[in-house]
């Protein structure tokens, strides 16, 4: 029986193939899906990142094409756009 301070049950990932990528996990490719059903650029894993720490990250997914757009949105040349909104 666990204790209170124990992590509980693990889970381990499933690796799962999407168009041509095989992605650590099914939520990874579920991503890939939705980026792709709205017409969004991505790369996977495109680079390992060391961060101040020394540790190294492996970043999930680059979108190229926002990163202009969230500079602009980050300089205030841009507003962003609120859906539903009056």
């Amino acid at each position: 029986m666990p204790t209170p301070d124990s992590p509980g049950p693990s889970m381990d990932s499933v690796p799962t193939r999407y168009g041509d990528t095989t992605f650590r996990s099914r939520l990874e490719a579920d991503w890939a899906a939705t980026l792709d059903s709205n017409n969004i650029r991505w790369e996977y894993e495109p680079d390992t990142i060391t961060l101040d720490s020394g540790t190294l990250y492996v970043r999930d997914f680059w979108l190229p094409e926002l990163v202009p757009l969230m500079k602009a949105l980050r300089l205030g040349l841009v507003r962003p756009i609120m859906y539903g909104a009056r």
